[in-house]
């Protein structure tokens, strides 16, 4: 793949920036004022002392996208009170740029193409490390952002999300939420108790009898046997009930001898084939499932969880409260539950766990340019430390939370709802941080504890954690040349192959050899590019 040199682009920017840069110290990598004193208010875990408080603040810009409740946070000048309390415990001066997500590509495009290059830059890190435009953090990290690294570093895959696959470097400082449910599978509990069963499905066998009831037995007892739809969703969210922990439509997995490789190429991909087949021939399966479910759709596949027609899903866990509140406003006795997923034939079950990362700011050859990017790391070091983690978690003291036991405890208005909080400007998602754990959960629960919470929430809270034991890791996706190149149309080929072989139109032994030819004009090459990859970022 041609890519611009670094060279050629620093060269580039300096053209473009012209004389007026600010004069740095090129030896410690710290900006100086007109007196020549150096910044050097953010600290390596974010301390002060007295003597720094009179020094000159580290000003750089932040170039980001923007969206929802996040964006109702914002004054005209592109701040709000938690990003001034961040600005003014870390002794920095930010020019926030934000741009609405839908606009935002092009913007960052168009910034590359000018040469006038913030200091940070987030959510378009693979463009940026491919034009040579993003600084890598390595050394950077280990010198200045111990905080940081701590905040991920025992997530090995997690951990290879922030570096390039090109030279195994790291490019992206992340948002952390180290808050492994998020999924659950659930099932209609009244529907349930309509056809007689009295114990929670657990085995492959236990669903099978469940969907053969919901299919038969009209379990919504409308009248009509035929609008049921025993389990809605996508074929890929089956796929762990067969031993290939797959967390998206490309069918990407790491297998149990931490390879980087693609569920066809598993030894239990057959079973699971005759499975689902089996699933849609019967009447089981979604017939829309190509077009709806959480790797798909998940927007169509909630609207037809809401409409009452699905009696059994796999999505995220909060489904599980906002279908249960919209379904009893027509019927009382309806209510989704979370439980285990399934146990596949070969004893497999598994369910994939939040992300602790999401590759966020991209430090840039601005930055570089102006020697300031060792001060930038110790200002996100500084924003994950326990100081900043507060903020950015619980907003500011009296204002937004008090401390009650020692500990931070937001303030009823801003724990009601995820909106109230980032309305606030608590958990500002655009800029990287480390989101305390208690706090995200102290908003799921609206600031109540778990015997105080209402029935719906209770059954939100339990829908998470009804994984527990059996969460495992999402393989990534890795952006090697292979890839690129051809990993849309390759993938959007095997997809329709395997949906074509669920519904009957080829047949099993159709479907290998349409996978083999699909290997031969280059998924072959992601593969294996993406297993190299996945060995030398793990080496």
């Amino acid at each position: 793949m041609k890519r611009t040199s670094k060279k050629a682009l620093s060269l580039f920017l300096a053209l473009a920036l012209g004389l007026g840069l600010v004069a740095c110290n090129t030896d410690s990598g710290k900006e100086k004022d007109n007196s020549g004193k150096s910044n050097e208010k953010v600290t390596e875990g974010g301390e002060s002392n007295e003597e720094e408080t009179n020094s000159e603040p580290l000003e750089f810009s932040i170039m980001s996208m923007t969206w929802g409740d996040h964006e109702k946070s914002l004054r005209e000048d592109g701040s709000n009170e938690i990003l001034d309390k961040i600005q003014e415990d870390s002794n920095t001066k930010i020019e926030f740029k934000w741009f609405p997500a839908d606009q935002y590509a092009n913007r960052v495009t168009t910034t590359l193409a000018t040469g006038d290059i913030p200091e940070v830059i987030n959510g378009a890190g693979a463009m940026l490390i491919d034009q040579g435009a993003a600084v890598a953090l390595d050394e950077l990290l280990e010198e200045h952002g111990q905080n940081i690294l701590k905040s991920y570093s025992e997530n090995q895959i997690d951990a290879t999300k922030l570096k390039s696959t090109e030279d195994g470097k790291t490019y992206m400082v992340p948002f952390v939420l180290n808050y492994q449910p998020a999924y659950a599978w659930s099932v209609r509990a009244d529907w349930l108790e309509n056809v007689g069963i009295t114990e929670m499905p657990e085995t492959w066998e236990d669903w099978l009898n469940v969907w053969e009831k919901f299919k038969t037995e009209d379990p919504n007892k409308d009248g009509n046997s035929t609008n049921d739809i025993p389990y809605s969703g996508d074929i890929y969210s089956l796929m762990p009930i067969f031993g290939m922990n797959v967390s998206n439509k490309f069918t990407i997995m790491i297998d149990e001898n931490n390879n980087w490789t693609l569920a066809p190429e598993s030894e239990n991909f057959k079973t699971y084939l005759e499975a689902v087949r089996d699933m849609y021939s019967k009447g089981y399966l979604d017939p829309e499932f190509a077009s709806r479910g959480v790797y798909v759709d998940n927007n169509s596949l909630s609207d037809a969880v809401n409409s009452g027609v699905t009696g059994s899903t796999f999505t995220w866990a909060e489904i599980t409260r906002t279908a249960t509140l919209g379904l009893q406003e027509v019927n009382p006795d309806a209510k989704l539950v979370g439980i285990k997923p399934p146990v596949g034939p070969n004893g497999h079950s598994g369910i994939p766990g939040r992300s602790t990362v999401t590759p966020t700011s991209v430090i840039t050859i601005g930055a570089e340019k102006r020697g300031i990017e060792a001060d930038i790391v110790k200002f996100f070091n500084y924003v994950f430390s326990e100081e900043g983690m507060t903020t950015m978690s619980y907003g500011i003291e009296g204002k937004h939370h008090d401390i009650v036991d020692g500990k931070p405890v937001l303030k009823d208005e801003f724990s009601e709802s995820f909106a109230n909080a980032r309305q606030a400007g608590i958990n500002y998602t655009p800029l990287a941080h480390n989101f305390f754990p208690e706090a995200y959960e102290s908003i799921m629960l609206a600031g109540k504890t778990y015997e105080e919470s209402e029935p719906a929430v209770k059954q939100f809270y339990d829908a998470l954690y009804a994984g527990e034991g059996h969460w495992f890791n999402s393989a990534p996706i890795l952006n090697t040349e292979a890839y690129v190149n051809k990993g849309a149309e390759l993938f959007g080929q095997l997809g329709t192959a395997l949906a074509e072989c669920v519904i009957g139109e080829i047949s099993i032994d159709e479907f290998y050899s349409q996978y083999e030819n699909l290997k031969a004009s280059g998924l072959q090459e992601i593969i294996d590019q993406g297993n190299e990859a996945w060995t030398a970022l793990n080496s």
